[in-house]
């Protein structure tokens, strides 16, 4: 099969152009792929390499929402300049240090510091920076969706959301057979199908579970394994922490320890989480968790303190 499966473009109105591609790289997701992601390139995508805003930038990565807006982009920006993010290739470059090519409509949060440079009315090129950024500084995410502090070379949660990341759950779990993977939280994109990062319970031998670490791009792999415990005849208490903006995995059962780690998220600027449910088939997990899961509620006290003392951006 070439790798090109097929390309079908007719010129309509005001030269925009239907686009109907796929490659061999889409193949494994492609039956998910909806028609809203079959894009037409209008003025803005046709214009992509234009103006002032490349000036000086021999790297960029393409970060951008939707399949296709991020495969016709390949071909509007000069090819010695372009690197993939997120679904079109395994390779993902990390967000911090570096340009990417953004959906200004649609921008993902970026901390105080961030240069942005106007390409056109759709698009911007972003890079983080911690240039002139004090450290203290308290960064504001969403509507206190989570409150971050710069320590002078990171930064470091305050305060968590679950739309940021930190959770507090109430658990009851059935006994299952060893082997088995379920669901806790499962975070995707709506360009990532099939592809996603998760926190599991693992069940293992003799009635003990753990918490792992699961990531799937293309195919899966367990990143990292907690540390085992006895299954609870009753409810248990799990906080958690599964925050892709600073790349911290945690997880405490009922006050005891039992992960740690930090990792890559997949496309950690985009996504959302859903609880007790596995809808993505790179993951080899269950599709439902075997029992009950409860969201006790975050509050925001510390971030909206804050906010009303003026102290955040």
């Amino acid at each position: 099969m070439p790798a090109t499966v097929g390309v079908l473009a007719a010129i309509v109105a005001m030269q925009a152009v239907a686009a109907y591609r796929a490659t061999d790289e889409f193949l494994p997701y492609a039956a998910n792929v909806p028609l809203s992601d079959w894009r037409v390139v209008d003025e803005q995508l046709r214009t992509l390499r234009d103006g002032p805003a490349w000036h000086g930038i021999d790297r960029v990565t393409i970060d951008l929402l939707r399949v296709w807006d991020s495969q016709w982009a390949i071909d509007f920006v000069p090819t010695h300049r372009v690197a993939l993010d997120g679904v079109v290739v395994g390779k993902l470059p990390s967000p911090r240090g570096g340009w990417r090519l953004e959906d200004r409509s649609r921008p993902p949060p970026h901390p105080p510091g961030t240069e942005y440079r106007i390409v056109n009315d759709r698009f911007w090129l972003a890079r983080e920076s911690h240039k002139g950024v004090a450290p203290g500084t308290l960064w504001e995410v969403g509507n206190c969706a989570g409150l971050y502090r710069f320590d002078g070379r990171r930064w470091s949660a305050v305060e968590r959301t679950p739309q940021t990341g930190g959770w507090r759950l109430s658990v009851r779990a059935k006994p299952q057979p060893a082997g088995t993977r379920a669901p806790l939280l499962v975070r995707e994109t709506s360009t990532t199908r099939g592809s996603g990062d998760a926190l599991v319970l693992d069940y293992v031998r003799r009635r003990r579970v753990r918490l792992d670490l699961v990531t799937a791009f293309l195919e899966p792999h367990v990143h990292k394994i907690g540390r085992s415990f006895p299954l609870p005849d009753g409810a248990f208490r799990i906080d958690a922490v599964f925050d892709p903006l600073t790349g911290e995995a945690r997880a405490r059962v009922d006050g005891r320890s039992v992960l740690a780690t930090r990792f890559r998220f997949i496309r950690p600027r985009y996504g959302a989480t859903a609880i007790g449910l596995n809808r993505l088939f790179g993951l080899p997990l269950v599709s439902k968790f075997p029992g009950l899961i409860r969201l006790e509620p975050v509050v925001r006290s510390k971030c909206l303190a804050a906010r009303a003392a003026g102290t955040v951006h």
